[in-house]
């Protein structure tokens, strides 16, 4: 998966849309909050989490970069995505890549966040 940032950053999201259309879109299933912005965004994406988790909501996070494991990216209720399911996506959602227009790192990576949250 890593070899895939030697592609770069591509602008648009015709790549996304498409590895997402091939999972029959489950970003369209979810209700997300988007934080953006120079600075802090994943201190207030802990503080929101950790909000919205004690009013009772399932919360899924997903944040980049990791610092130490790839699998703190992808966190639901405070918990990492385990090992053996991190491998499943990566090997389910290589399966599904256009080699002729290979994904971004980050696109592969926003991919599976989307799969692995149902």
């Amino acid at each position: 998966m890593y070899n895939l940032q030697k592609f770069g950053i591509k602008f648009g999201l015709s790549k996304t849309e498409n590895l997402l259309k091939t999972f029959h879109n489950p970003h369209r299933k979810l209700n997300c909050l988007h934080i953006a912005g120079s600075n802090g965004k994943g201190s207030v994406a802990a503080m929101l989490a950790s909000i919205y988790s004690q009013a009772g909501y399932r919360i899924g996070l997903f944040t980049s970069p990791h610092l130490v494991d790839f699998r703190e990216r992808f966190q639901i209720n405070g918990r990492l995505i385990s090992k053996s399911r991190t491998l499943d996506l990566i090997r389910e959602i290589r399966e599904k890549v256009d080699q002729e227009e290979p994904p971004t790192f980050f696109e592969f990576v926003t991919g599976s966040l989307n799969r692995g949250s149902l």
